[in-house]
């Protein structure tokens, strides 16, 4: 199975959904999840259609901020379990062999007020499972100091949310390929902050898939 995990930053202009179309085209993934899409579901559906997905589930933005979707193809059966603004847990089984996992798709909160709040959700209303795990998206968290660049120097007494996360649920990073860093933008002294705050974690059943 492949998938495209992306913060679009919103669908709303043809070159955003060019860059998507051309990511599908490329890597044919079995299921693309969207974060900030700021779009709601009547014109999510449309799109969705148009790029090839006959399925897939939406989660309302809050005004005009967030918003995620989560769209999939024909080789798989999803039963979504819940969601909320910041989170979708689904279960996907894959038709020609009948393999069943879970998969938890995270935009993590920015606002460092609703970290805590966040985080503590996401500690207690989620379960270590034997089940094959996927657990990814952008977690606006990032784990070490060496993945953050520019700005204020890491403290090392700061919250270490998504690492103390990972630990409760015996997750591990599958690892990656291309950039250092996952985001970037200015401090308001101008200098570039860069920071790897997507990644893709699993529990250890996860490679018998």
């Amino acid at each position: 199975m492949i998938f495209i995990m992306w913060n679009c930053q919103g669908l709303g202009s043809d070159l955003t959904v060019r860059a998507l179309h051309g990511l599908i085209r490329r890597n044919r993934p079995t299921a693309v999840f969207l974060m900030e899409t700021k779009m709601r579901s009547s014109r999510l559906e449309g799109l969705r259609k148009r790029l090839g997905f006959c399925k897939g589930f939406d989660v309302a933005p809050v005004g005009r901020a967030g918003g995620l979707s989560l769209w999939w193809d024909t080789s798989v059966e999803v039963e979504i379990l819940s969601s909320l603004p910041n989170v979708i847990c689904s279960q996907f089984q894959v038709m020609n062999t009948g393999a069943k996992a879970y998969f938890t798709w995270v935009y993590g909160t920015p606002y460092r007020e609703d970290k805590n709040a966040f985080w503590h959700w996401m500690e207690n209303s989620l379960n270590s499972t034997t089940i094959p795990w996927f657990c990814g998206g952008d977690f606006n968290e990032y784990l070490w100091s060496h993945e953050k660049r520019g700005g204020i120097v890491a403290s090392h007494n700061r919250p270490r949310f998504l690492h103390n996360f990972m630990t409760k649920m015996s997750l591990f990073e599958l690892g990656f390929n291309g950039p250092s860093f996952t985001w970037r933008g200015r401090a308001r002294s101008g200098d570039l902050i860069q920071e790897r705050i997507d990644c893709a974690l699993a529990n250890a059943t996860w490679k018998s898939i």
